[in-house]
């Protein structure tokens, strides 16, 4: 299938031309008009401030909302190259199409709905233009609300150290055991086009790249934040981040990331660094899986899965840092398997609950369920197509209708032990 990529045709329209462009902003957007009017809005503002010469490119990922018409009010005003795809390309083509347009010495990747900080900015890419051999430069970026008290927060700390090319052993140290995340960067445009950096499964892509900028030439890592990553722009802010999805899932992938680069230099590791750097790995890996529970708790997501990852959790020693009991993560994954469950609610209409139950229980099912809950100790009044659930660890001693399905808390309990 052909790409089929253009440059927006626009009555009058006239790219501002910079010679010698010193850094390209890659913008790939979709279907994020507003936001992007902000950012561009930001561009505005802070234009003049910016100490080296810009370009920014923005393609354009197939949007249906009015992006094109929020280009229309800035292309004449700012130095913008756009482009369009005829169809959604995937977020990594995306950006990569913008990057092969990059006419900068260097280029910076900045989503559609995030900032840059100025400061932070012109000090990273003075340090770039002034170091050569340098590949790419990483840094710590600052989690910010524009909504309510602006609280500002930094995703990690690092010390300033430039790491020289193929010098594997001290990158990997540096990363492991100061807890780096290499997702915020500035590279050389070069060689950003000609790495073709890959992005797998197993591995995670801020843990793997890194591996490959330091065969071009030397890694800097500044401890000073030049972008912002923005949490909420509106009070009616409703888009998905997909850091803080992937933030729930992807601790495996983090743990591969991780191991990819410890075995990038095994062999020239002494064994008790090696005993080290492994245990670090999984601290690392075991704080992550807390804050992905955190976040899986306070978003109501699949009770089961979270259950499953507090057990893992509990199997890494770490269940004295749960955010919440163990045991109400299992009566949690106990509501969601009685009231959600595919297979235990099958050719079923009714739940029954027989015993003495606290009543916030049975309201709290019946929130859960779009089926018929009762609850009482009257036998009788068990209806065919059923699921019968028991008080604590009593036994059933009827011959009851096929349809009709018995659990008792104690069973549903050593399930979810």
């Amino acid at each position: 299938m052909t790409q089929n990529t253009h440059i927006m045709n626009m009555d009058k329209q006239e790219f501002i031309q910079i010679k010698d462009i010193d850094l390209s902003f890659c913008i790939p957007t979709y279907n994020r008009a507003r936001y992007l009017n902000c950012l561009l809005e930001f561009f505005l503002k802070t234009a003049e401030k910016l100490n080296f010469n810009y370009e920014i490119i923005i393609s354009n990922n197939a949007s249906s909302d009015d992006t094109d018409a929020v280009i229309q009010r800035y292309v004449n005003i700012l130095p913008i190259k756009y482009f369009k795809q005829n169809f959604n390309i995937g977020v990594m083509k995306n950006l990569k199409y913008a990057a092969k347009h990059a006419s900068g010495e260097l280029l910076m990747y900045l989503a559609d709905d995030d900032l840059f900080e100025l400061n932070g900015l012109n000090s990273s890419v003075n340090k770039m233009l002034n170091n050569p051999d340098a590949a790419i430069i990483y840094a710590p970026w600052i989690t910010k609300s524009l909504v309510g008290e602006h609280s500002e927060n930094l995703f990690y700390q690092t010390e300033n150290i430039c790491i020289v090319k193929n010098d594997y052993p001290t990158l990997i140290r540096h990363i492991i055991n100061n807890n780096i995340w290499s997702e915020i960067f500035i590279a050389r445009t070069n060689i950003y086009n000609s790495c073709n950096a890959i992005s797998g499964k197993l591995a995670y892509w801020a843990f793997t790249m890194p591996c490959e900028y330091i065969n071009f030439g030397n890694i800097i890592y500044s401890n000073e934040p030049f972008y912002i990553s923005v949490s909420s722009y509106f009070i009616d802010d409703v888009r998905q981040q997909a850091g803080y999805e992937e933030t729930e899932y992807a601790w495996d992938r983090y743990r591969g990331g991780l191991e990819f680069l410890l075995g990038r230099c095994i062999n020239v590791l002494h064994k008790e660094e090696e005993i080290y750097l492994r245990k670090k790995i999984d601290q690392i890996i075991l704080d992550r899986m807390i804050v992905a529970l955190r976040l899986r708790i306070n978003t109501n997501k699949d009770a089961y899965e979270s259950y499953q990852l507090a057990s893992r959790i509990r199997g890494l020693g770490g269940e004295a840092y749960l955010p919440v009991n163990m045991l109400l993560i299992r009566s949690m994954a106990i509501l969601y398997y009685l009231t959600q469950d595919i297979d235990l609610l099958e050719g079923i209409r009714n739940i029954y609950l027989l015993g003495d139950y606290d009543e916030g229980i049975v309201l709290k099912i019946k929130s859960l369920s779009n089926l018929n809950i009762q609850s009482g100790l009257n036998l009788s009044s068990i209806d065919l197509n059923t699921l019968v659930l028991l008080k604590g660890n009593s036994v059933l001693d009827l011959d009851l209708h096929p349809s009709v399905k018995v659990v008792s808390e104690a069973q549903l309990f050593e399930k979810f032990y």
